[in-house]
């Protein structure tokens, strides 16, 4: 009798809920590895209070311990596209999923502000790169939100039982157990047929060498899968999730919780839903449409919150009237932020990400990606 407990039993051998069942794990790690990008880089935001309470911090310091996470992210995403094709992909996210938990946990015992920034380097290599979820309500600062982060890497590790990609497994000649991953995924598939059609794609498909992906054929998509990597930054995201506290504190929110409570359902919720729209529509309208309609949206409103803080900054009651309560600057500051945060979500937050991995032929697509994702988050986010 077949063991229908192992994850390495066929499809054949077991009941039609399990493949239920297995497509429902792929649907959670997928999920949680979204979550994992976003979650610390975001959460910094409400625990700088805490942290400059607790190790008495200077400015610089501060902001070395906020933006740190991104320096390790570009080594990270360097060597992922590498490790990729040489480990496979279930590997690497395990690696990944493990260097988050260790340097969730050195945020969390720090003794000392040297210790802490070895642990935002060694999570900004096992995030990759930078996002914009906010999630962090309930969590004490400072070590309260990357407990929680490091109890969110563990949960991936769900991943362990599960196998590789079918095409990663057809490179490395495992095609027994490229066979079972295609069936578990794809039970009413031809599963032989297309591990033949992967075997003809791979034939002289060895490794592309760094030289190949700046070749000169290959110009033109680099160029643009950089482009919008660095653009994804430069409009202002990660400032504006890494500090939204202080900038909900100067919008009229004066109490630590008010101030986590409108992070989190301005930029969080915000995010979410409109992240939405691009799920449901990006295959409809395609890629540039979303990213114009969403460039468009960002200008507008960056351009609003920026006059209203210049003409707040002119003013010595800030963004509220002690009598009357927050001022029409200050409202119009929080509408244009909300503002910002959707026009990114359904339009460079997700489409940049979905371009950049179909503008790549597949010799070359680890690397290329690779060097995208790192420029990412090498840039600073003005």
């Amino acid at each position: 009798m077949a063991n229908t407990t192992d994850p390495s039993v066929a499809v054949a051998d077991q009941p039609a809920g399990r493949v239920s069942r297995w497509l429902i794990m792929v649907a959670v790690v997928i999920m949680l590895a979204g979550l994992l990008f976003g979650y610390d880089p975001s959460v910094i935001s409400g625990t700088l209070e805490g942290i400059q309470q607790s190790f008495h911090t200077s400015s610089a310091m501060t902001e070395i311990l906020t933006s740190w996470v991104t320096l390790g992210a570009m080594f990270g995403a360097l060597l992922a596209g590498i490790l990729a094709d040489r480990i496979g992909r279930r590997a690497t996210i395990l690696l990944a999923a493990a260097l988050f938990t260790f340097g969730a946990a050195l945020e969390s015992l720090a003794p000392n502000t040297t210790v802490l920034v070895l642990g935002r380097l060694t999570v900004g290599v096992g995030v990759g790169r930078c996002s914009a979820l906010r999630i962090g309500a309930g969590a004490e600062p400072p070590a309260g939100p990357v407990r929680v982060g490091g109890a969110r890497a563990a949960v991936i590790l769900v991943m362990w039982p599960m196998p590789d990609t079918p095409r990663w497994l057809m490179k490395v000649n495992r095609r027994p157990d490229a066979s079972q991953a295609l069936g578990r995924i794809r039970p009413d598939a031809d599963v032989e047929v297309e591990l033949d059609e992967i075997a003809d794609s791979l034939a002289g498909d060895d490794q592309a060498s760094w030289g190949e992906v700046f070749s000169r054929g290959l110009r033109r998509p680099l160029m643009v899968g950089v482009g919008l990597a660095v653009f994804q930054q430069i409009t202002g995201i990660t400032a504006i999730i890494y500090y939204a506290d202080q900038i909900f504190a100067a919008a009229g929110f004066s109490t630590p919780a008010d101030q986590a409570a409108a992070a989190t359902w301005a930029i969080g919720a915000v995010n979410i839903l409109a992240t939405l729209i691009a799920v449901f529509y990006v295959d409809r309208f395609g890629r540039r449409p979303p990213l114009l309609c969403g460039l468009v949206g960002m200008a507008v409103s960056l351009t609003t919150v920026g006059i209203s803080f210049h003409y707040l900054g002119q003013v010595s009651t800030g963004l509220t009237d002690s009598t009357s309560g927050p001022s029409t600057a200050g409202v119009i500051t929080r509408v244009g932020l909300v503002v910002f945060i959707a026009s990114f979500a359904f339009s460079l937050g997700p489409v940049v990400w979905t371009a950049i991995n179909e503008i790549f032929p597949s010799r070359v697509r680890g690397r290329a990606v690779a060097l995208a994702t790192a420029v990412n988050g090498s840039v600073p986010g003005w």
